[in-house]
């Protein structure tokens, strides 16, 4: 059964990967996992905006820059990571995701 790994099934509901629906931590939409953005912690620790969604470590999702920010408010993201996030991670991350969104729209 020699399927590629970008295609690959998964025992517990028969979707391929590329099709799991994740949960936006800012207002609970559930997404397609390429429809959001993906934050994460690394092994290390760090923190940052994982811009391909396949970065290693534990991650969050967000539908867009307000719902990082409504994370943000109410901790979400802490939770998510199971970390205390410092402000200049959020500030850090925060910049990241304008700029993707610049560079997107341009």
């Amino acid at each position: 059964m020699g399927t590629s790994s970008k295609h690959q099934q998964h025992a517990c509901d028969g979707h391929p990967a590329s099709q799991r629906v994740r949960t936006c931590i800012g207002c609970g939409a559930q997404r397609q996992k390429d429809d959001l953005i993906r934050i994460v912690k690394t092994s290390e620790g760090e923190i940052s905006y994982d811009a391909n969604g396949h970065s290693a470590g534990r991650g969050a999702y967000v539908c867009s820059i307000d719902c990082f920010e409504r994370a943000r408010a109410s901790h979400r993201l802490d939770r998510a990571l199971k970390i205390k996030v410092a402000d200049q991670d959020y500030e850090m991350i925060a910049d990241e995701l304008r700029r993707a969104r610049l560079s997107a729209q341009g």
